[in-house]
This record gives C-alpha cells, structure tokens and sequence, in this order.
C-alpha cells in the first residue's frame, strides 16, 4: 500500500527454500497475507530455483529474481573424477550461519563440500529437532569430518569473530 502511494519500488528477499515449506495448506489470512505481499511487490529476490519456481506457481505473474549465493575470487576447475577443485591461494573457509534447517539449504551445502577439494566448512546455528546428529552421520560416513565442523548456536560477537576469519 505505501509503496503504491509514495510511488518506492518493492524488493522483497526470501532467504531459504519456499518449495520445502507447504504454503499450499495454508489457510485463511497467512495464505492470503504472503500471498499480497508478493503480488504487490515489484520484485521478489530469491538464493535458488525451486524457490523461484514456487513462487511463479503460488502467485500468478509474481517477478523473481534468482541471485544464487557465489563465491568471489577463486578459480573453479572441473576434474574427472566430478569433483570440482577451487583454486585459492590457501584452503579456503567457509561459514555457514542461521538456523540449521533443510529449508536453509544445509543439505545442498554439505553436497556440494563432498564434489569439492581445498574447502573446510563451518556451521554454526542451532540446528532443529535431530538434524544435528543426522549432520554428524552424515559428515562421518562420507569422510569428510575434518572439513566440516559444527559449532552450534554462538553469540553475535563469536559469530562476528568467525565470519572476519571466514572466506
């Protein structure tokens, strides 16, 4: 409504997987609120496809804009083997901070670290209900619990702290 009568662009970011979560059994004035708010946005920023793809299901002619996350400065190369090697000049690490959910894309990522070499990951969020040990398993069973360590939930300035120490 504001931004109709002031005439100010509407952008609005949607952090996280929208398919994962089951908008559709909504009901009543949740549906109808997430609903207006997109289509009275001018745009709708999103990190991947399937979330953008939902979005143009859930709310006819919404405009998204798929802005994955990247990483900056580094050489990818492909190897045969399918993993994919960075260049960096030193081991390159990478944090991971918020909630530990499968709607933030915690799975995608420990994925992508088992495709990759010269990466060490940290997590660090309060995971939900038992996904920390499912993690741990995880991690364990495909090798790669020397690069992947989970910290939990930390305080604002530990989390500073280790993203200025992240690349």
């Amino acid at each position: 409504y504001l931004s109709g009568l002031f005439r100010v662009p509407v952008v609005i970011q949607i952090h996280g997987d929208l398919a994962s979560i089951d908008f559709k059994g909504w009901i009543g004035i949740r549906r109808k609120l997430l609903s207006g708010i997109i289509k009275r946005s001018n745009c709708v920023l999103v990190l991947n496809k399937s979330t953008s793809e939902y979005i143009s299901q859930f709310v006819q002619n919404a405009v998204t804009l798929y802005l994955p996350n990247f990483v900056e400065s580094v050489e990818l190369i492909p190897r045969k083997s399918g993993k994919i090697e960075f260049r960096h000049q030193q081991l390159m690490k990478v944090i991971f901070v918020g909630g530990v959910t499968p709607a933030k894309g915690i799975w995608e990522l420990l994925h992508a670290i088992l495709r990759t070499t010269g990466i060490d990951l940290l997590v660090v969020g309060q995971p939900v209900k038992d996904i920390k040990k499912e993690i741990e398993d995880f991690v364990k069973q495909n090798g790669i619990n020397e690069r992947v360590r989970i910290m939990g939930a930390k305080d604002r300035e530990e989390v500073f702290e280790l993203m200025m120490h992240s690349d």
